[in-house]
């Protein structure tokens, strides 16, 4: 993710740019060029960074955002 647009943006690629997340996940920076395409994103990590980072930004409680993620997730993988 090159040029940060928004904070959404900057915590995305703050978080997802770890390399030991990256190896772990099997994601590239590739994968998340922008937030928007994050959320919609094949790759369960990058696509849950994206999604519990929406969530906050949009003032979600932490409880909404659990169960949100944790359906997700039952779901995907």
């Amino acid at each position: 993710m090159i040029g940060y647009k928004t904070n959404n943006d900057k915590m995305l690629t703050a978080v997802l740019l770890n390399q030991h997340l990256m190896e772990v996940g099997g994601y590239s920076e590739k994968d998340f060029t922008t937030f928007d395409q994050a959320l919609v994103s094949l790759n369960p990590i990058v696509r849950t960074v994206a999604r519990i980072i929406q969530g906050h930004s949009e003032g979600n409680t932490s409880k909404n955002i659990y169960n949100e993620i944790t359906d997700y997730l039952k779901k995907t993988v």
